[in-house]
């Protein structure tokens, strides 16, 4: 807090204040006395995301049918759930053009902080977008391949080993 603020701030002029929102979860932390609970953060973070539903999927490959509506027909997707879709820079929920981004990292950035989406789904044409932008999340519950980018067995080899270390949940052909 400045006493004037036409003078720099200086020890007779004011000082600068801190303002800490949770300052007990510091304390929760690492206390003066007793032991650490670093876990408490584990915890506090798992509590805020048990409400956190939202399936997350990655397309690989053309289809002639949109891939929402593919998805749907083949009772992947309900039909009540709001779906979340990257379509190259473009951004869609349910269908309806959001938004278009200059770069599609900020699309997929966009779509992930939306919190009301119960699906979100993230089109690659080919394997060179997928080489070029990334899968675009940690954890992936369910990757869908066309049949023609299937074939190419290197890339496939790499989601396997993924599907291994459990990033990725299913692997399935469309």
């Amino acid at each position: 807090m400045c006493l004037d603020i036409s003078k720099p701030l200086t020890k007779d002029n004011g000082a600068i204040l801190e303002i800490n929102t949770m300052p007990e979860s510091y304390l929760n932390f690492y206390p003066i006395l007793g032991k650490q609970r670093e876990y408490v953060a584990n915890t506090y973070i798992k509590e805020l995301l048990k409400e956190n539903i939202c399936k997350k999927y990655v397309v690989i490959g053309q289809s002639k049918d949109d891939i929402p509506t593919l998805l749907r027909r083949k009772w992947i997707i309900k039909k009540e759930d709001t779906v979340g879709e990257v379509v190259q820079e473009r951004y869609y929920i349910n269908g309806m053009l959001m938004n278009v981004q200059e770069e599609r990292w900020r699309a997929f950035e966009s779509i992930k902080c939306n919190a009301l989406l119960d699906v979100i789904v993230i089109h690659h044409r080919d394997w060179d977008d997928v080489k070029q932008y990334g899968l675009g999340f940690d954890h992936i519950n369910t990757i869908f391949i066309t049949k023609d980018m299937s074939t190419n067995k290197e890339y496939m080899k790499i989601l396997k080993r993924y599907k291994r270390m459990k990033l990725i949940d299913n692997i399935k052909k469309i």
